[in-house]
């Protein structure tokens, strides 16, 4: 028979039991400070100096410790993660939080310190919009922390993973620049289809797989490197075109989407309007005017009506997320930096909250 736990519904319920915090927590002054207003001692037990409130949130939920205390917010998600947690009550007031960056860095500090005041102070929506993504979503936390994928933990971008690392070499790419292509055609779903008729992990048409010596788009190894040897062929196309690398990986993906013919006819009327055809963010105007009849029937446009907007987004989106993936998933550990003392910047408000464990 399951006994339920006394919950601690008040801090001075907290007197005679043991809390457990990291390493030199701000939280063991709180602490301290309670256990002077109440009769009888807290006991603070200071976790290993790698244990830090999410890990003592998962000894909680399993029952491993009794109680440990967080900040609010960060609290609430955790409840959201583990069901059997209880997190009441406040044990502290409301307090100033700030943000860390070494000494060496002055230019980080003046950025962030501009971004806050101006997130806090210009544009009230979105600095609220991203509080609630990262805090008050606990729906999407939770999906997120219950999936083998897209965790620093985990180290996996997908199931196919193994995959991509094989072949991306073959084009000189970082493999997580490949998995976010995957990600934007497929979703990393290997029977995805298209209404166009594209199929697979990377969504080839039926002729472009025939060329590529695709036997079944379906099959994950074979979708791959057939879309590995069309990207190939992009990379030489547009080798001697574009000059400059990062640009030139731009022009690849939006082929990759549309059709280099279309992208060749965005670069001449860049050329001809006045760009610089060999830079991306002047070919994307071009591209998106190709939409409307203006420009699709200029007469340096051989490929006609194009809706701009979708190799435009698909670059950019591939791109932004390449930058997410390394953070998630290092490609190699760099070497050891020496620690430096921090120099402080920011404050946001925080609520301490104490958890509970589970049943017994």
């Amino acid at each position: 028979m399951d006994i339920q736990a006394r919950l601690v519904t008040r801090p001075e319920q907290l007197a005679g039991e043991t809390v457990n915090l990291p390493q030199k927590s701000a939280y063991k002054r709180t602490l301290v400070e309670l256990a002077d207003a109440v009769s009888g001692d807290i006991r603070v037990v200071e976790a290993d100096g790698s244990i830090q409130d999410e890990a003592l949130a998962q000894k909680v939920a399993r029952g491993e410790v009794e109680f440990t205390v967080m900040q609010g917010n960060l609290a609430e998600l955790k409840e959201a993660e583990f069901r059997n947690l209880k997190v009441r009550p406040v044990v502290g007031r409301t307090h100033p939080v700030s943000w860390a960056v070494r000494k060496n860095s002055p230019e980080l500090l003046h950025e962030l310190s501009d971004w806050i005041e101006d997130k806090q102070h210009k544009n009230n929506s979105l600095f609220d919009r991203l509080y609630k993504k990262y805090f008050v979503d606990q729906r999407a936390h939770v999906e997120h922390v219950g999936s083998d994928y897209l965790t620093s933990a985990t180290g996996k971008l997908s199931e196919w993973d193994d995959l991509l690392k094989r072949h991306a070499p073959q084009i000189d790419w970082d493999w997580r620049l490949l998995a976010s292509q995957v990600c934007q055609e497929s979703r990393f779903k290997p029977n995805a289809r298209s209404w166009a008729g594209a199929t697979g992990l990377l969504q080839l048409m039926p002729p472009t797989a025939r060329e590529f010596g695709v036997k079944n788009p379906l099959d994950p190894e074979d979708n791959v490197q057939g879309a590995v040897k069309f990207l190939k062929w992009l990379r030489d196309y547009w080798e001697e075109r574009i000059t400059d690398e990062g640009e030139r990986l731009k022009f690849i993906l939006a082929s990759y989407n549309t059709g280099a013919g279309h992208v060749e006819d965005a670069q001449r009327l860049t050329e001809k309007y006045g760009g610089d055809p060999e830079k991306w963010d002047d070919v994307a105007y071009w591209l998106l005017q190709k939409s409307s009849q203006q420009y699709s029937t200029d007469p340096v446009v051989k490929f006609g009506f194009c809706r701009g907007v979708e190799p435009v987004n698909y670059v950019t989106h591939i791109l932004e997320r390449y930058d997410k993936y390394k953070q998630y998933v290092a490609a190699a550990r760099p070497p050891a930096e020496k620690t430096l003392a921090p120099s402080y910047v920011g404050m946001s408000r925080s609520e301490v909250t104490v958890g509970m464990g589970p049943t017994r």
